[in-house]
């Protein structure tokens, strides 16, 4: 099951949020600080520009996580959407959780107006976000994977 965030889910998340920072790449040059995780998360689930989502097991145990900023472009007041930070339990990767998490995503970007959505979390070609997010139907563009939401907006 996937969820909207709420302020009882954070520190559960702000726990998961270390286990992937340890694994993840720029962990091992940049310092995990749980306050300063904690505090973002609690201003991310009230700021209309984030859409914060964890993902249950079965038990209703939180074992995941993801983070999606929306932002105008540099060019146009239209904006993307961008999934930054994504985490799941190990034994919860292959349970479908992450492609619902993303689902929920788009359909949050679709509802906000994005024009498109990137999974900006070091997607590269071969690295699992970018296998997933090409099985998802996203392009690879750069070291990034997208998805054009619609082309009809021109305003």
């Amino acid at each position: 099951m996937i969820q909207k965030m709420t302020v009882n889910d954070i520190r559960v998340c702000v726990e998961l949020a270390e286990k992937y920072h340890k694994e993840h790449w720029f962990g091992k040059h940049t310092k995990y600080d749980a306050d300063y995780i904690f505090a973002n998360f609690r201003q991310f689930i009230v700021n209309p520009m984030v859409n914060m989502l964890v993902a249950y097991d079965d038990n209703k145990n939180i074992v995941g996580f993801s983070v999606c900023f929306m932002q105008p472009l540099l060019w146009t007041k239209q904006l993307r959407a961008t999934i930054n930070f994504s985490y799941l339990e190990p034994d919860h990767r292959k349970s479908g959780k992450f492609n619902a998490m993303v689902q929920s995503h788009i359909e949050w970007a679709k509802q906000n107006n994005c024009v498109d959505i990137n999974i900006g979390d070091g997607a590269e070609h071969n690295g699992k976000f970018g296998i997933l997010a090409r099985q998802m139907n996203f392009d690879n563009v750069g070291t990034d994977a997208y998805m054009v939401l619609n082309y009809d907006k021109k305003d």
